[in-house]
């Protein structure tokens, strides 16, 4: 049971679970529901409250969003997991299914699809029943949909949940990172990333020689990789 003190915590910083979790939803497909995202991000919270020191000279918000994100990509990390275990099997039921329609110029009895698998017809009938639709709204998540389904929608080499949330992080990370940069080497990086200027362009607006631009560049790549890994600025 949490303390009286985690508990006010809990209860005054519910709203930075929400606001996260829309955050990091905004970016993630559609049957992503925002109230898992949400319930993942109270684990964190409660986690954080019950771990928060102030000593450590973080405040609570700032520990606590650490917290909510990483549980949110924990629990991201484990449906995707499972996304990929359905679609894999979609995929071997459904290759076998191909070969036998293109063996006998027909479709497919169970028994002949579930031989060809090495299954019985009852296992391979309990796989079909795990990909069957499973109607939810207008959700349809990776495990609620039918082979034909995630065989034309969702290829193994189709960008998952957990992809998109990680970037997510990655992309918040860089911008936390470039808002700490000097204030011209910002510059420079808004107009030659940003707005696709050349660095001769970009040493015109900023007074500077095409060298210095150059230079500042390599100087504002080097300070972001420590800003967003000081493993790497060390190696």
């Amino acid at each position: 049971m949490p303390s009286r003190a985690a508990l006010a915590l809990i209860t005054d910083h519910l709203a930075l679970v929400e606001r996260i979790a829309r955050r990091m939803g905004g970016h993630l497909p559609a049957h992503v529901r925002l109230d898992d995202l949400v319930s993942a991000g109270r684990l964190g919270l409660l986690d954080a409250a019950e771990r928060f020191d102030p000593k450590y000279g973080a405040t609570f918000p700032t520990f606590a969003g650490q917290r909510i994100r990483g549980a949110i990509l924990d629990d991201i990390r484990d449906r995707d997991s499972l996304s990929r275990d359905m679609r894999a099997l979609s995929n071997r039921i459904a290759a076998a299914e191909r070969t036998l329609t293109g063996r006998l110029a027909r479709a497919p009895t169970e028994a002949e699809t579930a031989a060809a698998l090495g299954v019985s017809v009852a296992e391979l009938q309990a796989w079909h029943a795990k990909l069957s639709w499973r109607a939810e709204g207008d959700a349809v998540g990776f495990d609620d949909a039918a082979p034909d389904f995630l065989d034309r929608y969702a290829p193994d080499d189709a960008p998952t949940p957990l992809d998109a949330a990680e970037a997510v992080e990655l992309r918040d990370h860089l911008e936390a990172a470039i808002a700490k940069l000097p204030e011209r080497m910002q510059l420079a990086l808004s107009m030659v990333y940003g707005e696709q200027l050349t660095q001769r362009e970009a040493s015109v607006v900023l007074g500077v020689t095409e060298s210095r631009v150059c230079q500042m560049l390599a100087e504002a790549m080097a300070g972001l990789r420590g800003l967003v890994d000081p493993g790497l600025a060390a190696g």
